[in-house]
């Protein structure tokens, strides 16, 4: 499947967006480590860093199934040893884009509705900054189209995506006043509909924009 191609987004840039980055942090060695190993981790980190940029390129422009092990090996001027020191398959590298970017959105999720503000207005600014990451950078986009694909194909994609939506599911539900649900409404089923519209929107409107 050919991941669909991205125009320039329409949304507005957001000081609250995170910067798309696969950083991977180095901690500061042991009293006794030789400076040599810390030399090896900042090299291996920029490799794996190296190796995932490309293959989010290579997604993007030729989807999960039209992109194999040696175009990310090339774009990422790596040797396949190189390569298999940080993965063992290409749906390796797949999950570790989704992996990275969850993290990101998660935070988000985390800084509007895990405060005592909490609210659906504080929902709906959410669902719009989702959108502008999702318009605004590569990493984020391709990573919700691999989420998509490898829940269709992948027993481990599927088992993944279900846990971060009802995890988002409950962020959304803790976030939802009692005042603001109409009688009988529980939070928890207010909050599946929402997410479920989350999604729709904004994977419809990544394939529109």
């Amino acid at each position: 499947t050919r991941c669909p191609p991205r125009r320039a987004a329409r949304w507005p840039t957001s000081p609250t967006a995170p910067e798309p980055r696969f950083d991977f942090a180095i901690p500061a060695p042991p009293a006794g480590h030789k400076i040599g190993s810390v030399v090896h981790q900042a090299r291996a980190a920029e490799t794996r860093r190296e190796i995932l940029d490309a293959a989010v390129a290579l997604f993007s422009e030729h989807g999960y199934g039209g992109t194999n092990l040696n175009q990310i090996i090339r774009r990422a001027h790596v040797t396949h040893g190189a390569f298999y020191y940080h993965f063992a398959s290409k749906e390796e590298v797949a999950f570790a884009i989704i992996d990275q970017v969850a993290e990101g959105t998660a935070a988000l999720r985390a800084a509007f509705v895990g405060t005592p503000a909490s609210g659906l207005a504080n929902v709906i600014e959410m669902t719009f900054q989702l959108g502008v990451l999702l318009g605004r950078n590569q990493s984020y986009w391709v990573a919700a189209y691999l989420e998509h694909t490898m829940a269709r194909h992948s027993p481990k994609g599927s088992q993944e995506a279900a846990e971060r939506i009802e995890a988002f599911v409950a962020d959304v539900a803790q976030a939802v006043r009692p005042a603001e649900l109409r009688d009988g409404l529980a939070a928890e089923d207010a909050a599946r509909t929402m997410v479920s519209v989350i999604y729709g929107s904004l994977w419809m409107g990544g394939l529109l924009n």
